[in-house]
């Protein structure tokens, strides 16, 4: 098996140094929960502290996409969103959610199912 590095790791180790973004500079992710890595992307997005909104652009060459200008962080009342949402009434309540642009348009950008268990399991975590 043979493993890939960044161009910017390859350049720096050439050079006898250690990379800025290793993991033996305490920069590796944490394990993910397994109530948290069965989330959908709208279940995480209802439980998020912070919605970051960046413009991804696509690369000229390659199907590779990236971050262009800054990324707007809107904080999120995570206590007050569960609470808009219907108490579940038995223990595997799926709501079906229609995301919107704004709200006076009658179209919907996005459909998506929400199982409140697997959101309320997340958020004891």
């Amino acid at each position: 098996m043979q493993d890939w590095i960044c161009h910017t790791c390859d350049s720096r180790l050439i050079k006898g140094g250690m990379p800025s973004i290793a993991a033996a500079n305490s920069l590796e992710l944490a394990p993910i929960p397994p109530e948290l890595e069965e989330l959908n992307v709208l279940e995480r997005q209802l439980i998020a502290k912070i919605l970051p909104f960046p413009k991804i652009v696509a690369l000229p060459k390659g199907r590779q996409r990236a971050v262009h200008g800054a990324v707007v962080c809107v904080p999120s009342e995570v206590e007050t969103t569960v609470n808009s949402l219907p108490r579940p009434s038995a223990e595997a309540q799926l709501l079906q959610v229609k995301l919107k642009r704004k709200i006076k348009y009658k179209g919907y950008q996005h459909f998506y199912t929400v199982n409140m268990k697997n959101v309320l399991a997340g958020l004891r975590n």
